[in-house]
């Protein structure tokens, strides 16, 4: 077969290839497999095939070895979405053939593909979100009357109470939201990821232009704030927070506004909100405010002994259980520390 199993971690222009194609997110950069495999031991495993010295198909994949969870490959740990890179359909049925093949030699149990699976036809959905898109123009007063009234009214209402906002790159703004979103992930019962992701993001990702901080204070007291990964022409919202106490500034609201301007101004076209879960009406109805026709994602999972793809038989575990919820933010992060990359 002629796909080759890559880590893209050891290639100095991968994300010049990536720029070849339309359909490369930042989920498939250089910086993102570092953050994962530093942090949580994976070991990335990219399924490619190059026609011409150009890549054709992409499937990223990494490899998890868990007593708990068993063995697996993902694509991709912790990531929203990874559509495959898909130039040809025929490329793209060899390689699935050789995926599957390199699954059994090492023994994964099940394959999970986070997005379109672009060469193997099924019904077997294993999960599905929403994925809201702002569409980022030139002119922001055209993109802020896209917005629902209620938006409007929020952002507005933030910026009369003296809602200030920080766009940062530097280390201490990723401390500084490590804080908030601890304090925030405390509330909703599911522990932090661990301080070493958070450094990881600034060491490939922040400090390399890849990443904003958008942090929002009210008389010095940071009470929102949120993280914003970039490539391309396109961002991706992959981190909020804010404290409850300061709710009714609205603040969250005025950083998603600022991000959205920054991001505009610098010629970024489409701003991703990320998945979210369909049961969350909460968060559904705050994203349709932004974006209002969300479009869906689906997940897949191939069981390796069953040779096939297969639906959701019950529901998965979760790291959101009342003892975080009352347990010191110090033991929620360190159990998050040990916890999270059995997850995936």
């Amino acid at each position: 077969m002629r796909y080759k199993v890559l880590n893209p971690v050891n290639i100095e222009n991968w994300d010049d290839l990536l720029l070849q194609h339309p359909d490369a997110t930042f989920f498939h950069t250089q910086c993102w497999a570092k953050v994962l495999s530093e942090t949580y031991g994976y070991e990335p495993k990219y399924f490619s095939i190059f026609n011409n010295d150009e890549l054709s198909f992409l499937l990223p994949m990494m490899g998890i070895k868990s007593i708990f969870t068993g063995r697996r490959g993902v694509s991709l740990p912790f990531t929203d979405f990874v559509r495959p890179i898909v130039s040809c359909k025929e490329d793209a049925q060899e390689l699935w053939e050789g995926l599957v093949e390199y699954a059994k030699k090492s023994r994964w149990q099940h394959i999970d593909l986070r997005g379109d699976i672009g060469f193997e036809a099924t019904e077997s959905t294993y999960d599905s979100f929403y994925q809201h898109d702002v569409e980022l123009v030139d002119d922001t007063d055209q993109i802020f009357t896209g917005f629902s009234v209620n938006n409007q009214r929020n952002i507005k209402k933030a910026i009369r109470e003296g809602v200030e906002i920080e766009i940062r790159h530097d280390m201490e703004s990723i401390d500084e939201f490590y804080i908030l979103n601890s304090i925030t992930r405390k509330r909703h019962g599911i522990p932090s990821q661990p301080y070493m992701f958070f450094a990881n993001l600034y060491k490939y990702i922040n400090s390399e232009g890849k990443g904003i901080v958008v942090l929002a204070k009210k008389n010095g007291k940071i009470v929102a704030g949120a993280i914003y990964l970039l490539f391309g022409k396109s961002a991706i919202y992959k981190y909020g927070g804010s404290t409850k106490e300061e709710r009714h500034l609205r603040a969250n609201n005025l950083v998603m506004w600022e991000a959205i301007k920054w991001l505009a101004k610098g010629n970024y076209k489409i701003l991703s909100l990320g998945r979210t879960e369909k049961d969350h009406a909460g968060l559904v109805r705050y994203k349709d405010g932004w974006a209002p026709e969300p479009k869906t994602i689906n997940y897949y999972r191939y069981s390796i002994r069953d040779n096939a793809f297969i639906s959701k038989r019950k529901a998965s575990g979760s790291l959101n259980v009342s003892f975080f919820k009352v347990a010191p933010v110090a033991v929620s992060n360190f159990l998050g520390g040990v916890l999270y990359r059995h997850v995936g």
